[in-house]
């Protein structure tokens, strides 16, 4: 909480002391928790300082008990102190809770300081907390806080005063350098610890020191790091002079001790208080000296100035802000560095030579690591000391330490081709190979150390020739820990042909794309070859083929070395299923040179067969992007003679089926449809076709002609129709298809071409009614592909149009399947049985039986239902009855359809029901309106397409010609009327200005 100006409210307050109080009971369990000893000297002072956060907690309780009740106004109350000095005491108890005994009582002095900031910075507060009105509670607990402030923390034993000065800055330097008074003062901290020092609750305590050290660099920094190794090297000593005899040298070869440290070490000196910048609390490198005498790290004091300070961080006024550097003590600050850069150097080197320890080792490993990182001049040292052989030999230890190494070398690699010879003169290469097979822990390590060794050229031959090292650097490229760093290495490996091939085989693709385009006729050749043969994603294609590959390709296809051509062929058959790859090939000028490889005389039958394969894709794939233009017209008119003139018998059946397949995919696209069944035409494609289908061996031949006949034949079925006559036997191949042997995609074909066929030729009729194909035609409506269905009712309307055949139709339940389509069938579909049915409705007249004429006593007898509609007797497979089959219903429903021909189709078959030759017209106009079918049309009036509105505008005028309907639909309709007469045709216009309409219309509207 900020302060709240000169006073804050009862509310507030009470807001606030409830808060503080929470925060300092949790403050004083912390604070019980810390230490466990109750011998520790900083136990002692904690005791005190938990006694006086509960009674300031016991204020705050009492605080907000006053401020709930009395109405004042708090003034002088300075809440952002005291909420500061918890926060900062929060801060002292988190940092010290769970630590080490050894930890706290290098502690001790700062912990003693905090708490008399707290104290002192409570007392301020809590002289200003008593008002007027204040309850005797609250006084009383005030009082008390204050005697415990006047009481002070309880004076510390001579021995731990003595303890804790040994820990302030600097201290430590004399004592570790002196070796007995290293052992005198390690003996005083066991006995104040009442721990004995050669205990293993001792050694257990200085291992968690160990960690806590380990913490402290990553948190509080190098300083304060250096200075717990100091405490814990004088520790070291004292332990190893209790547990075995001094001995003089630093390291000694004895197989009882395996080579283990002996109690004597340098060790690394702390650094002088005038090292340390006071606001980066930490060692200075560029030290400036500003105008208050005051020096800091150059970086800090600049980001000080800029941030808009004008004062030194002392609090002295400057006079300006220059800066000049402090030469003297920067030499004095890189001497000190240097100095302990030396001894942890050598103490590093004494450990990885002589010790056995693994433990002891990793630790040394880490330590030269941390020397390179802090110097790179270090890394020459490292070098210098022969070091880097035996980090080598340490990559083959376990886990943990190769770890280590292997970080370690990488840190001497970096930007030192000295060192990286070294480590290969030493084997480093052969064992990373080794590790990439075990893949191990320390497997990433080793994989980032090879790709700094790769920028080296000379190196990346020597990685390039190691037995399967590309092998296995392909093989981690499918994992996702290792890819990145194993795709620069194989950027930076020279690479054999089989090299790059093992890459693009893991879809490491860019080798192969270099060497197409720039390398050697034999390894293009080699190259194209692969991307014949690679199964490759979608984008991986797309990342290949760019279009220096393409051109690459299509150069080789031209060329007269057959071999290369066909290699290039066998690439462009693989990548050219890809649409953008198409455009490619298509904007590099492939098809020309595709096609000319199809029409000249030389090429080999496979290369003929791949051009056309490659055409076939790109038809297929870039008619969608089809640009309507003249070059693009005169492009397709070339094409498509080029490809009929090919159609005859010594084409190789597999250039047919691409051809054809090609071609398929030209007369099936949406902007290129018409263009190519136009030019295709006059190119006689129908007889070429039919020759094909009747005189070709292969069978996927014949299945792609009849196939494209169709695409021509719903266009131009009056041509398909006069070439089928021709050729007596082609129809017989059509008809077969429709037999039980073949597959429903060859019925769809089949039946959509008998669709196609002009309904009229009563020779075609003919010849299917010889073949039975009728009945072979309605039994395929049973089959549940849609596409065989629809095409099967198509073909069928040839002979619902005719009556002869209707009643034969009629008694095979064509008018149920028919009726059962208008709701499951595709659009087309739907339109076709709509005409089906409106064929069946118009004969309805002719075959409904009128009944006889009462007779006398005939009331007495039974007579048979009168269809209501035809005012006769009917029966569905005798006069084909529409309210019979039920088909009203799903007629309506089809007025909702998107498809305007479906819903034209409909509406025909909805007006036999209202025409008096039919029937009765207004019996006919309730059954409509029965299904809800009037207001759609009226809508269709002026929303259809002009002959929907002609038929819409018939059905009107018979509706209202009926006082109810004119009075429930009369208003509704008028708008329709309306807009139909002034836009509408001249017939739809003549019907909506029917005076009479328009006046009965107005006349139930006002009504």
């Amino acid at each position: 909480m900020d302060d709240n100006g000169p006073g804050a409210s009862s509310a507030e307050i009470a807001r606030w002391a409830k808060t503080i109080n929470k925060k300092l009971c949790k403050l004083a369990k912390e604070t019980k928790e810390v230490c466990p000893a109750k011998e520790h000297a900083v136990k002692r002072v904690l005791l005190q300082f938990e006694s006086f956060v509960l009674k300031l907690a016991q204020v705050m309780k009492e605080l907000l008990a006053d401020a709930e009740t009395l109405s004042v106004n708090y003034m002088g109350f300075d809440m952002k102190l005291l909420e500061d000095e918890v926060e900062n005491a929060e801060t002292l108890i988190h940092d010290i809770s769970g630590r080490s005994s050894l930890y706290l009582l290098t502690c001790c002095s700062t912990v003693i300081d905090r708490v008399k900031v707290f104290a002192n910075s409570s007392g301020t507060f809590l002289e200003n907390v008593i008002l007027e009105g204040s309850s005797v509670a609250l006084r009383f607990h005030v009082s008390e806080a204050k005697q415990l402030i006047e009481r002070g923390l309880p004076k510390l034993e001579l021995k731990d005063q003595i303890l804790c000065n040994y820990f302030e800055d600097g201290a430590l330097d004399s004592i570790v350098a002196d070796y007995s008074l290293s052992i005198k003062l390690a003996e005083q901290i066991a006995e104040s610890l009442q721990i004995p020092l050669d205990s293993d609750a001792f050694s257990t305590e200085l291992e968690k020191l160990k960690v806590e050290r380990t913490e402290a660099e990553q948190f509080k920094g190098k300083i304060h790091s250096l200075y717990l190794e100091q405490f814990i090297v004088l520790l070291e000593k004292a332990i190893a002079s209790k547990r075995k005899p001094i001995r003089t040298t630093s390291y000694v070869k004895d197989e009882s001790s395996h080579g283990k440290q002996s109690a004597h070490r340098n060790i690394p000196m702390l650094p002088l208080q005038s090292f340390i910048c006071s606001i980066t609390k930490d060692i200075m490198r560029d030290p400036v000296q500003i105008a208050s005498g005051q020096t800091y790290e150059r970086a800090a004091i600049e980001r000080w100035f800029e941030e808009g300070h004008t004062r030194c961080p002392t609090g002295v006024e400057l006079k300006n802000i220059k800066m000049k550097s402090n030469f003297a003590l920067k030499q004095s600050i890189a001497e000190w560095r240097e100095r302990n850069y030396d001894i942890r150097l050598e103490n590093a080197n004494e450990i990885i030579n002589n010790s056995e320890d693994e433990e002891e080792r990793l630790k040394a490993v880490q330590e030269l690591q941390a020397l390179c990182e802090e110097d790179s001049l270090n890394k020459y040292k490292v070098a210098a000391k022969d070091l880097i052989p035996r980090l080598v030999k340490f990559t083959k230890s376990p886990s943990k330490l190769a770890v280590k190494a292997f970080s370690t070398l990488t840190v001497l690699a970096k930007d030192n081709a000295e060192n990286q010879g070294i480590m290969v003169e030493n084997g480093i290469i052969d064992l990373i190979v080794h590790c990439l097979v075990r893949q191990k822990e320390e497997a990433p390590e080793a994989v980032y150390l090879m790709r700094l060794l790769s920028e080296n050229q000379d190196i990346a031959k020597k990685i390039s020739h190691a037995r399967n090292a590309i092998l296995f650097l392909v093989t981690l490229m499918q994992e996702e820990e290792f890819a990145e760093n194993v795709g620069v290495i194989l950027e930076n490996l020279p690479k054999s042909d089989n090299d790059v091939i093992t890459m693009a085989k893991a879809n490491i693709m860019k080798p192969l794309v270099s060497r197409l385009i720039e390398g050697e006729s034999s390894s293009q050749i080699l190259m194209a070859k692969t991307l014949g043969r690679l199964h490759m994603p979608d984008k991986s294609k797309e990342l290949v083929a760019t279009t220096e590959t393409i051109s690459t390709l299509i150069d080789m296809t031209n060329s007269e070395n057959n071999e290369a051509c066909a290699a290039a062929i066998s690439a462009l058959e693989n990548l050219s299923s890809v649409l953008s790859i198409s455009k490619i090939i298509e904007n590099v000028g492939g098809i020309r040179i595709l096609v000319k490889k199809l029409n000249c005389t030389r090429s080999s039958e496979a290369s003929k067969t791949g051009a056309a394969h490659v055409l076939s894709n790109i038809f297929n794939t870039t008619v969608e992007d089809y640009e309507e233009n003249n070059h693009r017209d005169a492009q397709l008119d070339e094409l498509i003679s080029t490809f009929m003139s090919l159609m005859g018998r010594i084409t190789p059946p597999e250039v047919h089926c691409y051809l054809l397949q090609g071609m398929i995919g030209l007369a099936n696209g949406e902007k290129t449809s018409t263009t190519v069944k136009t030019k295709m035409k006059e190119n006689n494609a129908f007889k070429l076709l039919i020759n094909l289908w009747v005189t070709a061996a292969d069978q996927k031949v014949r299945e792609r002609a009849v196939q494209l006949f169709s695409f021509l034949s719903s266009t131009f079925g009056v041509d398909a129709c006069s070439a089928l006559k021709e050729q007596p036997r082609s129809l017989n191949v059509i008809m077969d298809m429709l037999k039980d042997g073949y597959a429903e995609s060859d019925h769809a074909v089949a039946a959509s071409i008998l669709a196609d066929l002009p309904p009229e030729d009563k020779q075609i009729s003919s010849l299917l009614l010889q073949a039975n194909m009728m009945s072979r035609l309605v039994n395929l409506l049973e089959k549940v592909n849609d596409v065989v269905v629809e095409a099967c009712v198509g073909a069928l309307l040839r002979f619902c149009l005719e009556k002869e055949h209707q009643r034969k139709l009629a008694e095979m339940k064509v008018i149920q399947k028919m009726v059962s389509l208008l709701s499951s069938g595709r659009s087309l579909t739907k339109e076709r049985a709509a005409r089906a049915l409106y064929y069946f409705s118009k004969s309805t007249p002719t075959l409904t039986k009128k009944p006889d004429p009462p007779k006398c006593f005939s009331c007495f007898s039974s007579r048979p239902a009168v269809c209501k509609l035809h005012r006769g007797f009917c029966h569905l497979e005798s006069s084909y009855c529409l309210l019979e089959a039920g088909a009203i219903k799903p007629l309506v429903l089809l007025l909702k359809e998107q498809q305007m021909s479906c819903v034209l189709t409909a509406l025909e078959a909805l007006s036999t029901l209202v025409d008096d030759r039919v029937g009765d017209s207004e019996t006919g106009c309730r059954l409509i309106d029965q299904e809800n079918g009037i207001l759609l049309i009226i809508g269709l009036v002026s929303s259809g397409t002009r002959k929907v509105q002609d038929i819409c505008a018939n059905l009107c005028e018979q509706f209202f010609s009926m006082a109810d309907y004119r009075n429930r639909y009369g208003s509704t309709a008028q708008m329709h009327i309306i807009g139909l007469a002034q836009k509408g045709s001249p017939t739809q216009r003549q019907i909506a200005e029917l005076s009479n309409f328009l006046r009965v219309v107005r006349v139930f509207q006002v009504a």
